[in-house]
C-alpha cells in the first residue's frame, strides 16, 4: 500500500496483515489433516499402540514443528515395539480331553492341564530386551519359582534321568537281599534319607507334583545370545529341582542356533519335539515307565506316526478340524 503524506510518499507494508493471510492459507491447507482426527477412534479400537503413535506424532507436529514431530513419532514407535515384545501373550495351555488339541486355558472351559506337566506359550522373540521377562513368565506360570528356591543338596546328586536309569538295578539288588539277612532288615534304597526329609520341609520344590515343563516355541521369532543364556539358565535351575524342560514347535533356524551355540550340553536334542502332543506323549510315557524313554526329534515323530496309523481319525486332523473342535468347547 502507498500512503501520501504531504510532499513525501511512503510505501508501508502491513506485516501483521500478511501473517494473518498466510495463517489462513495454512489452516485451509490443513483442513483435511484435521478431519483425520476421526481416524483416532478407529485406530483406538483396532490397536491402542497405533492410536498412541498417531496421537504423539499429531500433537508434536501441531505444537512444535514438523521435523520434531517425525522424530518423536519414530522414537515412540521404537518404544512401543520394545514394550510389545516384552509384554506379549504369555499363557498356560491345556488339552481338550484325550485329543492332541491344545489351546489357552482361559479361552475354553473344558480344557484341562495335563497331570504333572505344565505347557507354557511365550509369544515373541527371546532376546536381550525380553530375556528377563521370559524367565519371570516361566517362573510365574509354572508356579515354581526356581530363582527363589534353593535346589536340594544331596550327596552324589544325579539328574532325574540318570536316577531312573539305575532304578531297575536298585530294585534287583533289593529283591535279591530280601530273602534274609542275618545282620538285620534291609533298608529301602528308595526311602528318603534324613537330609532329603529335612530339605523337603524347607524346599517346596521337593513336594511339588510338577515334573515336566513344555515350552511352546511356535511364536519365537528369533533368539540372540542373551536369550539363549536365559533359556539355558531356566533349564539348569529346573533340572536342579528335578524338573525336565522340553521345547516343542521349534523352528529349524532356532534348532540350528541351539546346536551351534553349544546349548545341547544343557538341553539335549531329545528334549526337542515337533509338536506339543509329541512332547506330552513322551513326558507321559516317561512318567508311566518311570524311566528314560525320551526320543529324539526324528524318532519321536516316527514312533508317534506308527502308533497313530491304527487310528485314522487322529492322524488326519488338520487345521480346520482343530478349529472346529475348539469352537465346540
Amino acid at each position: 500500500m502507498v500512503f501520501f503524506k504531504g510532499d513525501r510518499s511512503e510505501l508501508c507494508i502491513l506485516s501483521t496483515r500478511s501473517r494473518a493471510v498466510l495463517s489462513s492459507v495454512i489452516v485451509v491447507a490443513l483442513t483435511s489433516t484435521f478431519m483425520k482426527c476421526t481416524d483416532l477412534i478407529k485406530l483406538w479400537k483396532v490397536s491402542v499402540c497405533d492410536a498412541l503413535i498417531w496421537l504423539v506424532v499429531f500433537l508434536a507436529t501441531l505444537l512444535i514443528d514438523i521435523p520434531f514431530g517425525l522424530v518423536c513419532g519414530f522414537g515412540f514407535s521404537l518404544i512401543t515395539i520394545v514394550y510389545r515384545s516384552q509384554y506379549g501373550g504369555r499363557n498356560t495351555l491345556g488339552r481338550a480331553g484325550d485329543t492332541g488339541l491344545y489351546s489357552e486355558l482361559h479361552r475354553f472351559n473344558r480344557l484341562e492341564e495335563v497331570d504333572k506337566i505344565k505347557i507354557i506359550r511365550f509369544e515373541g522373540p527371546v532376546y536381550f530386551a525380553s530375556a528377563e521377562c521370559f524367565q519371570t513368565t516361566i517362573y510365574r506360570l509354572s508356579g515354581l519359582d526356581s530363582s527363589k528356591i534353593k535346589p536340594p543338596r544331596r550327596r552324589n546328586h544325579k539328574p532325574m534321568i540318570s536316577q531312573c536309569c539305575n532304578k531297575s538295578r536298585k530294585d534287583a539288588e533289593l529283591a535279591g537281599s530280601a530273602g534274609g539277612d542275618p545282620n538285620g532288615p534291609v533298608a529301602d534304597p528308595h526311602a528318603p534319607g534324613e537330609d532329603e526329609i529335612q530339605m523337603s520341609e524347607q524346599n517346596p520344590a521337593a513336594t511339588s507334583d510338577l515334573r515336566f515343563i513344555i515350552l511352546d516355541a511356535s511364536s519365537w521369532l528369533f533368539i540372540d545370545t542373551v536369550g539363549m543364556r536365559a533359556i539355558t539358565d531356566v533349564v539348569k535351575r529346573y533340572a536342579a529341582l528335578g524338573v525336565e524342560v522340553f521345547i516343542a514347535n521349534c523352528k529349524l533356524s532356532l534348532l540350528r542356533h541351539f546346536e551351534t551355540s553349544g546349548s545341547y550340553a544343557v538341553l539335549p536334542a531329545d528334549h526337542f519335539f515337533v509338536t506339543l502332543h509329541d512332547a506330552v506323549l513322551a513326558a507321559q510315557d516317561y512318567l508311566a515307565a518311570d524311566g528314560p524313554v525320551l526320543g529324539s526329534l526324528v524318532s519321536t515323530v516316527e514312533g508317534h506316526d506308527k502308533n497313530t496309523n491304527n487310528d485314522d481319525s487322529n492322524s488326519d486332523i488338520d487345521a480346520s478340524s482343530e478349529d472346529a473342535a475348539l469352537a465346540d468347547l
